[in-house]
């Protein structure tokens, strides 16, 4: 028997291109991670406030200040959205939803729209606004956050 003949192939005149494209991917795939990092990072470290002007939320980038003239406080209240079936999140129209952590513009169950920064669906309280949107937000002493606007409007 005689030893094979082993013949070259020619190589692929356009072998750049896809090396850019699988750099150009991978730079992609980066990016997006470390967005849905820091917009995680921010989500956890959100904070609220209430000042004698506004109630200020800051969560990027859904975070936002809301003149308390704005609010409608008679209709303030806790809620547990998980019995709370009207007021349930139903559909993202823009934002974030990871396990626990509820984000950004929702629809509402009742077809109402709501900005949500949700990560406690027993403790959440319910702000609906004269304008054509309502606030979900958690916070740790629901009942005390409530006070503090009640306070702050008058």
């Amino acid at each position: 028997m005689s030893e094979p003949q082993i013949f070259q192939m020619i190589p692929v005149a356009r072998s750049g291109w896809l090396t850019v494209g699988f750099v150009g991917a991978l730079v992609i795939l980066l990016a997006v991670f470390f967005f849905m990092r820091q917009m995680v990072s921010n989500v956890i470290e959100a904070r609220v406030a209430v000042s004698a002007q506004e109630l200020s939320i800051q969560a990027w980038p859904y975070g936002r200040s809301i003149p308390l003239a704005d609010l409608d406080l008679s209709g303030a209240r806790e809620v547990d959205l998980r019995r709370d079936f009207q007021l349930g999140l139903k559909w993202k129209t823009n934002g974030m939803a990871l396990s626990g952590i509820w984000f950004g513009w929702w629809r509402l169950k009742n077809g109402e729209k709501a900005l949500a920064f949700v990560t406690d669906k027993a403790r959440t309280v319910y702000l609906p606004t004269r304008g054509e949107f309502s606030v979900l937000v958690s916070v740790a002493d629901p009942q005390g956050f409530l006070a503090a606007l009640t306070r702050a409007a008058r």
